[in-house]
């Protein structure tokens, strides 16, 4: 059984159950795929994208991902902790 996650102290449920839709897609068909932080949206919540590459174009992909991340005029900026 897994920990509970909790976020300032409030249990927000099993986001891992929730995320695992989006990932198992990829795993089941050979694409490789990368998670990057996305900058904040209007209420500083951090955001993130998902960059997904070609069928067994993880090279590529592992290239791409920090030409995303040097690319980003967030890039070394951490969120404002309320």
């Amino acid at each position: 059984m897994l920990d509970p996650i909790e976020i300032d102290g409030e249990s927000v449920g099993d986001m891992r159950r929730e995320r695992t839709l989006y990932l198992s897609l990829f795993d089941l068909s050979g694409h490789p795929a990368v998670s990057l932080p996305a900058g904040q949206d209007g209420n500083g919540v951090p955001i993130g994208v998902q960059l997904v590459g070609r069928r067994h174009g993880d090279a590529d992909l592992l290239a791409a991902a920090p030409c995303y991340e040097r690319a980003a005029p967030w890039a070394g900026k951490t969120p404002a902790v309320a």
